[in-house]
């Protein structure tokens, strides 16, 4: 396999991948995703898929789910509307083996164990790169099926401060606000983004008989930090913070020993926060090292607006299913000669999951090794 020399600036896992200008004058796309380095997508072997950001405003989905369904071999079942539980299936794998990347923050239930893509809001995504085909060599049994890295939003400009706002409305009660400010110099690049919709909905079954005739409607609010400083040619750091929460309205029983009883809008409330901190730095002409730390949250939430004010001052709730995954990194990248790159890592992974049902077992760890040439 071929790749490229790697630049002093060589992309970690989940640094976001730039295009290359040709001696032709094109513009070629790189991916970071498939082989842990930075390569030509003409050049990887896997079979990919990059929407950029010009894709997405495109495309303009409504959630994350929309728009992966546009590459191939992806398919989806969702219980329900808009932020319902769904399962995401490449090349018809399971759920449970496609590997989900925030900034290359591994981000997914443990419980569950498939990756949450309820709280991800495409207006808060600069790119997206889909990886299909195992890729278990280099991330683990997750990667059976495949990876997706979500890569958020980012500032690339050096002359100042921009402000952006954007205001949207439509039927069934939807309204959707997505507020930022973005600033920087040759040095020095933050963003900081948020987003708040709601919507009433609509009716996600057939059935009008008793509860089920309501509609379903979805809320959700999310924020979007990132910041970057490069210290000289060869040590740059980025530091990310992302935190989304959700409400999804759905039809079902209610929580009580006589649901039949009770008349009550039970909904979901699920929340996502991925944080991470990752260094890259040039020690030589041919040898560059990564370094990523980060932690992610999925934490869901059976909740109940009962219309019976004693059932509302009980505050009946469901169970609480939250994992939290650590996760450190550490890979080298050599360049040997022209045409070849040998990279030598390391991976730990920890995951804990509280809960108000008891497990055998509520604590996992990973220690893994990678190379490559």
């Amino acid at each position: 396999m071929k790749n490229r020399p790697l630049a002093v600036n060589t992309a970690l896992l989940a640094a976001l991948s730039s295009p290359l200008i040709t001696s032709a004058g094109e513009i070629e796309t790189t991916v970071v995703t498939a082989t842990r380095t930075e390569q030509s997508i003409a050049e990887v072997l896997a079979p990919v898929t990059v929407f950029e950001r010009a894709d997405i405003e495109r495309i303009a989905p409504l959630d994350l789910q929309e728009l992966l369904s546009r590459a191939a071999g992806i398919s989806f079942v969702r219980n329900g509307g808009r932020g319902a539980a769904t399962s995401l299936f490449v090349r018809g794998n399971q759920s449970n083996h496609t590997l989900l990347l925030v900034d290359g923050v591994r981000v997914g239930s443990a419980t569950l164990g498939s990756p949450s893509l309820t709280n991800l809001p495409p207006e808060l995504i600069e790119r997206v790169e889909i990886v299909r085909g195992p890729r278990s060599a280099l991330y683990g049994s997750e990667a059976i099926g495949g990876v997706i890295n979500i890569i958020t939003k980012k500032y690339h400009d050096t002359d100042g401060v921009k402000p952006f706002v954007q205001l949207s409305a439509g039927t069934q009660g939807t309204v959707k606000t997505v507020a930022a400010v973005n600033g920087g110099n040759a040095d020095t690049q933050f963003s900081l983004s948020g987003l708040y919709e709601e919507t009433d909905g609509v009716d996600n079954t057939t059935s009008k008989a008793l509860r089920h005739g309501d509609d379903d409607g979805f809320e959700q609010q999310a924020i979007n930090f990132s910041v970057s400083h490069r210290f000289n040619a060869r040590a740059k750091v980025h530091a990310l913070y992302q935190h989304s929460d959700s409400e999804s309205e759905y039809d079902t029983n209610c929580y009580a020993p006589f649901p039949n009883n009770f008349a009550c809008e039970p909904y979901t409330d699920s929340t996502v926060t991925v944080a991470g901190l990752r260094g890259e730095f040039q020690l030589s002409d041919n040898w560059a090292l990564k370094l990523t730390a980060g932690q992610s949250t999925d934490e869901s939430q059976t909740r109940y607006r009962y219309r019976d004010p004693a059932l509302v001052a009980a505050n009946l709730r469901g169970d609480v299913f939250e994992t939290t995954r650590k996760q450190f990194t550490a890979q080298n990248d050599w360049q040997l000669g022209k045409h070849h790159v040998l990279t030598l890592g390391g991976e730990h992974i920890n995951d804990e999951v509280d809960s108000t049902l008891s497990y055998g077992k509520d604590e996992r760890e990973n220690n893994a090794g990678f190379a490559q040439w």
